[in-house]
């Protein structure tokens, strides 16, 4: 993953990607990054990076130092590095919930002589989770020898999670061919628009509204358009799979977890997209497994802003499913519907795949299907 630091400082950042993302040695990533950010103190995806790093193991006074130096030049950043930012920032200094605690460090160094049961090892794998450390989560993950099937899943989610927050890392700096382009456009519209008013002896016409590219508002909106309508719940793919959505309560303030499982109701193994990566409606397809559809109270608009960077599914992400397995995986439901109106919410999600995969002897299933809607009701 290449992140467009100068070559004398890349070295050293990606060793520290991968010991914090992939190894779970959080103590000498820590240092990595510190050394990193010394030898590129301009370099803001280093320095967001070493503060999400001394965040996550308890230092948050220092956290707060990098951030300041990154939130000085947000200007330098992308639109997703802006969002990013802005997200860190909130999580950083108004935590909705405390984080726990864990009963042991959350380093893979250190944890390599520790007894724990499957239980423990799970919470472990929780709490390193919350901090945003999938490498010492698939390590906890790993170690642990109650529920294979758990296991293996929880090992695939945070390979996909560390893929994620790789790929979030790379596309923070503004694309310099993008800006270039976008330079030279704006030049181009500034002429023809000079040329116009000198030949009219008008004025300039006011600009048109700004683009955005995700599903969610400009920063000139106020308020979210409504999503695209996803096909209707029930449109089934050949493959006889099912799949279900389940949700904590809805609370003012509170965290709701949103449970998407996809189940092999048929007699014979499936191959599958496994990656079950959420985006939104009109994200082309292979770029995304999952969407949601949302009906809330009367004049309700979704307001939560986020931002998927996504390309094809990788062969690794197919998986066997036997029959009656099941793949899950868990999302902030906060983080894409903002149900902030009081009232009763009725929530659907389709699974797609549209990568066709021959792998172990199966076809990978393809199309779509959606869920029974699931009632929710906001307080």
């Amino acid at each position: 993953m290449k992140f467009g630091i100068r070559r004398g400082w890349r070295e050293t950042f990606e060793r520290a990607n991968t010991l914090w993302f992939v190894e779970g040695r959080s103590a000498r990533a820590v240092d990595l990054y510190r050394s990193a950010a010394r030898q590129a103190p301009r370099e803001l995806v280093v320095r967001f990076q070493l503060a999400r790093a001394l965040w996550a193991v308890g230092r948050g006074g220092e956290a707060e130092a990098e951030l300041d130096v990154v939130e000085a030049g947000r200007n330098r950043l992308s639109e997703l590095g802006r969002s990013m930012l802005d997200e860190f920032v909130a999580q950083l200094r108004n935590p909705r919930v405390p984080l726990a605690e864990p009963s042991e460090p959350l380093d893979a160094d250190l944890l390599q002589e520790v007894r724990l049961p499957a239980e423990g090892w799970g919470a472990l794998a929780r709490a390193a989770r919350s901090r945003r450390m999938p490498g010492v989560a698939a390590y906890a993950s790993s170690r642990a020898t109650g529920s294979t099937g758990e296991s293996t899943r929880d090992l695939e989610a945070g390979r996909e999670a560390a893929i994620r927050e790789l790929s979030y890392l790379a596309a923070m700096l503004p694309d310099r061919n993008q800006n270039r382009n976008r330079d030279r456009d704006r030049d181009r519209d500034r002429d023809r628009d000079r040329d116009r008013d000198q030949g009219q002896g008008q004025g300039r016409p006011e600009p048109g509204p700004r683009r955005t590219t995700s599903g969610a508002p400009s920063e000139d909106s106020p308020q979210a358009r409504p999503p695209s309508p996803p096909p209707e719940p029930g449109t089934r793919m050949a493959c006889p799979l099912v799949v279900t959505a389940a949700t904590s309560s809805v609370l003012p303030d509170q965290d709701t977890v949103l449970r998407i499982t996809v189940t092999n109701t048929g007699s014979e193994p499936l191959l599958v997209n496994g990656r079950m990566l959420l985006n939104t409606p009109d994200a082309p397809p292979g770029f995304g497994e999952l969407w949601l559809s949302v009906d809330g109270p009367p004049g309700y608009h979704n307001r939560s802003r986020f931002f998927v960077r996504a390309s094809d599914p990788p062969p690794q992400s197919f998986v066997v499913l036997e029959p009656a397995g099941s793949i899950s995986a868990d999302y902030p439901l906060l983080t894409y519907e903002s149900l902030h109106l009081p009232g009763r919410y009725r929530l659907g999600v389709v699974y797609r795949n549209a990568t066709s995969l021959r792998a172990r002897g199966l076809d990978a299933c393809t199309g779509s299907v959606g869920s029974e809607r699931v009632t929710l009701i906001r307080p």
